[in-house]
């Protein structure tokens, strides 16, 4: 973004919002990708997990 800010300085005749908003839109899509990663490899986790827990569930209701 500062490259941005510097061009704009530099060519005041040129709209560096403009210009810089495809670069945004990449970037913000690219940080979308990496949560969705973040999320995937957690549900994975917690579903794998999900058996044990529910017989732990089961033992313990069952105690009572």
């Amino acid at each position: 973004m500062l490259v941005f800010a510097i061009l704009g300085r530099a060519v005041p005749q040129m709209s560096a919002f403009m210009e810089s908003f495809a670069i945004r839109a990449l970037g913000g899509l690219i940080v979308f990708a990496l949560s969705l990663n973040l999320m995937a490899q957690h549900l994975l986790n917690y579903l794998r997990r999900l058996p044990e827990d529910m017989m732990r569930v089961a033992q313990y209701l069952g105690q009572g």
